[in-house]
């Protein structure tokens, strides 16, 4: 096994059994799409989760906010009271 796919399935064992992973073609180029759930309280998480994909990997690496049903009812209820 190669040092980079050793270190990618690391990397990827280091995630939530439950995450939906999916290699895809994307801009010429084979993609690991990754689905995980986790609660950013703070932004500041963002380079301890980014950083070690980009420094063994050499990846890029996307964030996409999602909110649950319980995060949207609230926000809408700050949005009406603004």
């Amino acid at each position: 096994m190669s040092p980079i796919v050793a270190t990618a399935a690391r990397l990827v064992g280091q995630l939530d059994h439950d995450s939906y992973r999916t290699l895809t073609p994307w801009e010429s180029e084979v993609a690991e799409l990754v689905a995980q759930g986790f609660d950013l309280a703070d932004p500041a998480q963002i380079p301890v989760i980014a950083e070690p994909l980009f420094r063994s990997l050499n990846c890029t690496v996307e964030f996409i906010p999602v909110m649950n049903v319980d995060d949207l009812q609230r926000g809408l209820e700050q949005w009406a009271q603004s």
